[in-house]
């Protein structure tokens, strides 16, 4: 039976796990500016407060990372959603960063769990939107197989 991942936050010693899983070909494919990651990541106590990011583990092995925020923090940053009130409406991020983990039901063990952890810290949720590259067929998948639906977006109402 496959083993259940967690998730657990970030550290400032996960950084420089994940220059290296950023520059993966199989991840910076997807993600055009891995810096622009990686300056977030950096500002996470600060100017980022609002995102909050994960480590995904496999027993006591990092094989992931996860981030989830408010879309209305974000609306500055992000041209593709228009939200008008905070506390509502979630969007998430996610990979597998070991390559031999990659195609083995993980992705959709960290969206379920990111999902519930959105329930869980926040209480006024309604629901998660995601954009992920119309290309990028394994994480459509993985969104479809935890109950988002698309409508210009993948969308789940919690």
């Amino acid at each position: 039976m496959k083993q259940k991942i967690s998730i657990r936050p970030f550290e400032d010693t996960d950084r420089q796990l994940m220059v290296t899983w950023l520059y993966q070909d199989y991840v910076k494919k997807w993600l055009i500016h891995p810096e622009n990651w990686l300056a977030e990541i950096d500002q996470r106590h600060d100017k980022f407060n609002w995102v909050h990011h994960y480590i995904v583990m496999l027993g006591d092995q990092p094989i992931g990372f996860c981030q989830y925020y408010d879309c209305y923090q974000a609306k500055d940053l992000e041209e593709w959603t228009e939200v008008q009130e905070p506390n509502k409406i979630f969007s998430i991020d996610y990979l597998i960063g070991e390559a031999e983990y990659i195609g083995q039901g993980y992705g959709k063990q960290i969206v379920q769990e990111l999902v519930q952890i959105i329930q869980q810290q926040e209480k006024e949720a309604e629901e998660i939107i995601v954009e992920p590259d119309p290309q990028n067929f394994a994480s459509i998948e993985v969104l479809e197989a935890n109950g988002f639906v698309f409508d210009r977006y993948y969308r789940k109402k919690l």
